[in-house]
């Protein structure tokens, strides 16, 4: 009996094997011939340079971390920079570059590859930065930059972007290529109606920006494009800001003369708008030759702008004349075109622009925030000042110590260790600080040797006499062997 009731265990635990073995195969053969789903993954980027004071936050955490070179990111990640402070970052699989200045807050809020379309996002919360995208092979890649007031989205273009920390006002400016800006507000469809989602793009070329503030808000977001400012935008943006927009005029070039030839490819086949949103129409070949001009001119406008307000130097400057093929586009800050504020407008933008209700009063919450920012751009610009000051000081101060340090040990010389020591030096223009000697006080300890430690004397330096002793001093104990 106890061997048939073995027999029958074994028998069903081999049927259960079975069993398990058989769901096992066929759920192998079963995902071989599901259809494939669309895999995503993750991308990243990597912090390629980075001073002053920078830090990151990881996605889903809270603490603060110090961002150095090479330093890899991800989707949910944050970085901040401190005042005077930047980072420059590059998506790994693009070379996409972007350009943090100081005070300034940026999230990456997806940094994916799904079913093979590649999708960046950043949000910029404050500060400037300059973005540099390279055109977008697939129609399903996407690239944004968010603020608090607008999305915007690009096809590959150089553009700056500023935001204001306080009130979120936006200001976009771009260098190359075609950016649209794009607005989501509350309205309703008529009297009595439930509210809904109203959406506004505009289309901003080269040599135009655009100002965005959500209090301000016009139903045709074109009233909102102009051609630009350059000394706005030169005060908005730090100087590493505008040292990449140096850096890449002759990129910017290039992709000018590409936009300039299908531009005129489209006029020739009887196109005048080039975009429904933008607030360009070319209603003669004039029209055209201005707008085209514009490209060119805003180039050197806004170096020159950089350059009064010394954010760039003559130096940067010189350097991407250096890499400008065409002697006619090299910069000369000595002939700066003029930059037509009317060239190549739509009439109907300009109506629109006519036609639109004028700007709300400021409250007293918009003179509260702008007194706010005043008050820390003050701050800002003091605590700037200080930290040179305290830099300056520190310098010399240092420069004090190692000048007496290096003078009591030469008056402890002899005239031959004396005339080396200067030959060595006029030999080395760059040498290393001169330590000032330590304190000694009558035991020769340092003052930094613990109680009851042996005192280690160390020997006089090459050529310095060894001071002489009162023999009457030494024989009262007040040296020590």
């Amino acid at each position: 009996m106890r061997h048939e009731t073995e027999a029958h265990q074994r028998k069903g635990r081999r049927t259960v094997s079975w069993a398990v073995t058989g769901t096992m195969v066929l759920s192998l053969l079963s995902s071989a011939f599901a259809e494939p789903a669309s895999a995503k993954s993750v991308r990243s980027a990597v912090v390629v340079e980075v001073s002053g004071d920078v830090t990151y936050t990881k996605s889903g955490g809270s603490r603060s971390n110090t961002v150095y070179q090479d330093l890899t990111l991800n989707q949910g990640d944050t970085i901040s920079t401190g005042p005077g402070a930047s980072a420059v970052l590059r998506i790994v699989d693009r070379n996409d570059e972007l350009t943090i200045g100081e005070n300034a807050e940026v999230y990456i809020s997806e940094l994916m590859e799904d079913g093979g379309a590649k999708k960046s996002k950043v949000k910029a919360w404050a500060g400037s930065m300059w973005s540099k995208v390279k055109s977008l092979v697939s129609s399903e890649d996407e690239f944004e930059v968010e603020t608090p007031t607008a999305v915007m989205g690009v096809r590959g273009t150089q553009f700056f972007i500023y935001t204001n920390p306080l009130t979120g006002r936006t200001t976009m400016l771009v260098a190359a290529g075609v950016v649209r800006a794009t607005t989501v507000t509350s309205g309703t469809s008529g009297p009595g109606e439930s509210s809904l989602q109203l959406t506004n793009t505009a289309a901003v070329y080269p040599a135009q920006q655009i100002n965005l503030d959500t209090r301000t808000q016009a139903p045709d977001l074109r009233t909102r494009v102009e051609y630009a400012d350059m000394n706005q935008i030169v005060n908005q943006a730090s100087p590493k800001v505008m040292e990449a927009f140096v850096k890449n005029i002759p990129d910017i070039q290039r992709e000018l003369d590409e936009m300039k030839q299908k531009l005129q490819q489209q006029f020739e086949q009887g196109l005048q708008k080039p975009d429904e949103f933008a607030i360009l129409k070319f209603l003669s070949e004039d029209d055209l030759a201005k707008v085209m001009n514009n490209f060119d001119a805003a180039i050197p406008n806004l170096v020159k702008a950089a350059i009064d307000e010394k954010k760039i130097d003559q130096k940067m400057v010189d350097q991407a004349n250096q890499n400008i093929e065409d002697p006619l586009k090299k910069i000369d800050l000595n002939k700066i075109p003029l930059l037509d504020k009317n060239a190549g407008i739509d009439p109907e933008v300009e109506k629109a622009k006519r036609e639109q209700p004028p700007a709300p009063p400021k409250t007293g919450e918009d003179n509260l925030l702008q007194a706010n920012k005043d008050k820390l751009s003050s701050l800002l610009n003091r605590l700037e000042e200080d930290k040179k000051r305290i830099k300056e000081a520190n310098d010399a101060a240092k420069a004090a110590a190692n000048k007496q340090a290096e003078d009591a040990l030469l008056s402890r010389m002899t005239d031959e260790a004396r005339k080396n020591f200067e030959q060595t030096q006029q030999n080395n223009p760059n040498p290393a600080p001169t330590p000032a000697p330590a304190p000694s006080n009558s035991s020769g300890d340092s003052g930094n040797t613990p109680p009851g430690a042996p005192v280690v004397k160390s020997a006089p330096p090459e050529g310095v006499e060894k001071p002489k002793r009162n023999r009457r001093a030494y024989r009262r104990g007040r040296f020590e062997n």
